[in-house]
């Protein structure tokens, strides 16, 4: 007899081989007093994902549910990827889980401690817990997300309070493998992703702003999964092309002034730092490949980078990074002194 799922995991795979066993791992190690299911969606993958995918599938049939693509659905950008996973879950769970498949999770209490919460909180839409960082390699790495600094504290978070961390302070507030949300808030995303979201570069901001655009958010102060950086994903690809990347930060200014008119220039403040911290990055990234002329250089190296630098940012690193771009060679050693303790 089939059982309902009270929270269906999406987990998006592309050439995910060598870090999928422990993504599903992750999956199907969760301990909890309800059913769930884990939608994993291979994008065509050309390595051995889909054989992977297909043992796990096998071994947990209860949990793994497969779909294999004969085509990347990912690359069309019509928002195909997104309707097949929505349309696979079950049309009777609760509550949405995300990890994609070249991160994992850590904790076999995650989906019980999120679920317990939610539960708890009605007027909660979206749970949130904390992630280490690791490399392609799975080596850790320092710092966490959200990081040491966060002014997001333990319980309820605030749209006001995730705007300020994620904009203001321009400070990475939440990762995607620990959202646990309620299932309702996907429409409301899919209905702003295609109105207020429709320039934003990824997804999961948008999303999280669905949610809190509708309650607040519960933060859960524990590490719960890790984020492999620089494997391959969305932010590899942006990060492979200067071109790509300028365009990136293009993107978000134009994001951030389509959400800034949709909130009524309520967080306006918060918007104009975080555009700065991207229009300071284009101006990084093309003094840095040579895509500027020789006064245009002058005028970054002695104006540009502090005049921007100063909005969102202190005399001192703003000095650093003025002497690692005039002498690129000394990069190491003043990231090295510069660094955040």
């Amino acid at each position: 007899m089939e059982r309902t799922p009270l929270v269906s995991i999406q987990c998006t795979v592309y050439n995910h081989e060598p870090y999928l066993r422990q993504c599903l791992d992750g999956f199907v190690m969760q301990q909890t007093n309800f059913p769930f299911e884990a939608i994993v969606h291979d994008d065509a993958s050309t390595d051995g994902s889909a054989a992977i995918i297909r043992e796990y599938a096998e071994k947990y049939p209860d949990i793994i549910k497969p779909i294999y693509e004969t085509e990347n659905q990912c690359s069309k950008h019509d928002g195909s990827l997104n309707r097949i996973m929505n349309e696979a879950m079950h049309p009777a769970s609760k509550y949405v889980a995300l990890c994609e498949g070249d991160d994992y999770w850590t904790d076999p209490n995650k989906l019980q401690k999120q679920v317990d919460v939610l539960e708890k909180h009605p007027d909660c839409t979206i749970a949130l817990c904390k992630v280490n960082t690791v490399s392609k390699s799975g080596e850790l790495l320092p710092g966490t997300i959200p990081s040491y600094e966060t002014i997001c504290n333990p319980g309820i978070v605030t749209l006001d309070e995730y705007m300020m961390e994620e904009y203001y302070y321009a400070r990475w507030a939440f990762h995607t493998s620990t959202y646990l949300f309620r299932k309702e808030c996907m429409s409301t995303n899919k209905e702003l992703r295609e109105t207020v979201f429709k320039r934003f570069p990824y997804g999961d901001q948008p999303l999280i702003h669905s949610c809190l655009l509708q309650g607040n958010a519960y933060y859960i102060p524990e590490v719960v999964s890790c984020y492999r950086v620089l494997s391959g994903g969305f932010t590899s690809n942006y990060k492979s092309d200067p071109n790509k990347e300028i365009n990136f930060h293009k993107q978000v200014i134009d994001a951030l002034g389509d959400l800034n008119e949709f909130t009524k220039g309520k967080y306006s403040i918060h918007m104009r730092r975080r555009v700065d911290v991207s229009r300071y990055e284009i101006l990084k990234l093309r003094y840095k490949h040579n895509l500027m002329g020789t006064t245009e250089r002058f005028k970054f190296l002695f104006f540009s980078l502090w005049n921007v630098r100063s909005s969102f940012s202190s005399f001192k690193l703003s000095f650093a990074e003025f002497l690692t771009c005039l002498y690129p060679q000394w990069y190491d050693m003043y990231s090295k002194l510069f660094k955040k303790k």
